[in-house]
């Protein structure tokens, strides 16, 4: 069996929680090399996943001219990210990269443009297309169990955010993502959005936001987030997704892998109303939903490097999705509606 060569640069909480202990479980994917330049996060983690110091690099330019490893994956700040995918790539490494892709829809074709040219695969962690019980949904609904749709809304309450990044660069790209990937069949056309912030002379970053997506066949999305920091306990806070169609309703958690839905044309629902389940053989029985997604999306990016082929959330998608968080900003501050043909 062919096997990839990787390393993971940056040492920190996705890395350590979610990467690094996948890169173990993946039989075609061999974890060689850790990074950071932090050296208490990169000893930290070599001690927990036991590798020695001649494994452990704090200068990416030293772990370039390493000719045996074949793939990166980035787990660093995002404004790193371009730097170092763009280096990565011309020295002939595969690239992973943790969302968001980068700061702007600029970085974004750099890194996209340099893998193109380079003829290496890259592809962006945008796990919650990846969890089960959404591409159950997106399933069913394809085969038309409620009709038309009309709308999307996914809404999220948080007590913690990024405080480099705001709300709208550290949480919405998952969920504009989310929502492409679910009308994959269709494109966003255009944008309007609005956030509030911590200031009001706007010199902080977004603490609430409200993103809508105009799909071209007609399709609405909503992307809203709110940072709640005196909620103080997750549990009051609430996340979901809420599809609707001309014929019923899907709502989906994030947490868990429940699934709520109303179909109008069958006899249950008129009986019942909605009602919850969890679809049958929709999740590991000893791993999180979450996790088994982070695993999926990993085993994904081996096997579409391996192949030479493009991964599900491709550097392709990554760039989309920054077009839309540009599209975001520039209707926040000229306060209308944006094509992506402007950014």
């Amino acid at each position: 069996m062919q096997t990839l060569k990787a390393a993971v640069i940056g040492c920190g909480g996705i890395a350590s929680e979610a990467h690094i202990p996948n890169c173990f479980a993946i039989p075609n994917l061999e974890l060689v090399a850790l990074c950071d330049r932090n050296r208490s996060k990169l000893e930290a983690a070599a001690s927990t996943f036991g590798f020695d110091a001649l494994a452990c690099y704090s200068d990416v330019d030293e772990l370039c001219r390493q000719a045996d490893i074949g793939a990166f994956l980035i787990c660093t700040p995002v404004s790193t990210h371009c730097q170092i995918a763009v280096k990565a790539a011309q020295a002939g490494k595969h690239v992973f990269v943790e969302k968001p892709m980068a700061t702007n829809v600029e970085e974004a074709r750099q890194m996209l443009e340099a893998a193109t040219d380079a003829g290496v695969t890259m592809a962006v962690g945008h796990y919650l297309e990846f969890m089960p019980h959404h591409m159950h949904v997106k399933e069913r609904i394809r085969a038309g169990d409620i009709g038309q749709v009309i709308g999307a809304t996914i809404h999220d309450e948080i007590i913690t955010i990024k405080p480099t990044e705001g709300i709208i660069l550290d949480l919405s790209p998952h969920y504009i993502d989310l929502l492409r990937w679910y009308f994959d069949d269709s494109r966003i056309e255009s944008v309007f959005a609005t956030s509030r912030f911590m200031s009001s002379d706007k010199t902080h970053l977004e603490t609430a936001t409200e993103i809508k997506m105009f799909f071209a066949n007609g399709v609405i999305g909503n992307v809203d987030l709110y940072w709640v920091p005196d909620y103080r306990n997750r549990d009051g806070c609430t996340k979901h997704l809420s599809i609707i169609g001309t014929e019923g309703r899907y709502r989906t958690s994030f947490t868990t892998s429940n699934v709520e839905v109303y179909r109008a044309n069958t006899f249950l629902s008129r009986v019942r109303g909605p009602y919850e389940f969890v679809p049958k053989f929709i999740a590991h029985p000893e791993m999180p939903v979450s996790a088994t997604s982070f695993r999926k999306e990993l085993e994904d990016f081996v096997n579409s490097a391996l192949r030479r082929s493009k991964p599900k959330a491709s550097g392709d998608t990554g760039r989309d999705v920054m077009s839309v968080i540009s599209a975001a900003h520039k209707s926040i501050v000229e306060k209308r509606t944006v094509s992506l043909d402007e950014v």
